[in-house]
């Protein structure tokens, strides 16, 4: 009975696809208390078995699949997902469903929606693709005033970023931004991890020492003893 109603929700003068579902798992469910004498016999009389069973349970998927592809939401693919585990098609609908909550992130162009995106479905055919805008906006939110001090709290913040080496070099220019002696000591003093820090040393070393001499030289080794080239002086 509940096969035979499965299969009467999904003609067009009755058709209701989840009625059709919960009937034909119910039939599923069911067929383990039915005795083998009887399966015998439906499967001589009607061409009924298991295999009819699991084959309309397709077709149902199937069915509400297509539906759902017709006019998509990230809710109605979640809830397609998570009721029609054994669809053979399934990988398809959690690839659209990743595709279009992926598409519905960038559509909000901000670091929050992208990382929301990649907490809720990190196995996303899609993830790397997120991860890598996600390192573009969110740089771009955190540096767009060009400040000195929105750069250094970047770096300080997002060490996983891939823009990480681009927001050294520009704590770099921006804090050297007069070339001077006292800027590049400020420098080597302030920004110690900062990867520039050696150029700027030897940059402290060419300005100290432009007018070269013997007594400037020693001034040099006494001023700056932690000058990270002495050996080659």
């Amino acid at each position: 009975a509940c096969f035979g109603l499965s299969k009467l929700f999904i003609t067009q003068d009755y058709r209701n696809l989840d009625s059709a579902y919960v009937y034909v798992l119910k039939a599923d469910s069911l067929w383990i208390s039915v005795s083998e004498k009887i399966k015998v016999q439906w499967k001589s009389d009607f061409s009924f078995d298991k295999m009819a069973i699991e084959a309309q349970q397709q077709s149902v998927s199937q069915l509400i699949f297509d539906q759902i592809q017709a006019s998509p939401s990230v809710y109605a693919w979640n809830q397609f997902i998570q009721k029609h585990a054994h669809f053979l098609s399934k990988n398809t609908a959690i690839y659209l469903r990743d595709q279009l909550a992926f598409e519905l992130a960038k559509d909000k162009k901000t670091s929050v929606a992208l990382k929301l995106y990649m907490d809720s479905l990190p196995e996303s055919s899609f993830a790397q693709e997120a991860k890598h805008l996600f390192y573009d906006l969110e740089y771009a939110e955190m540096t767009n005033d060009g400040e000195l001090a929105s750069f250094v709290r970047f770096y300080q913040n997002c060490p996983s970023n891939s823009h990480l080496m681009e927001a050294a070099k520009e704590i770099y220019r921006l804090a050297t931004v007069h070339h001077s002696l006292e800027e590049y000591v400020s420098f080597v003093r302030t920004y110690q991890s900062n990867p520039f820090v050696n150029e700027a040393w030897r940059n402290v070393y060419k300005i100290y020492l432009k007018d070269y001499s013997e007594e400037k030289y020693h001034a040099f080794q006494q001023e700056y003893p932690d000058y990270p080239f002495m050996q080659e002086l």
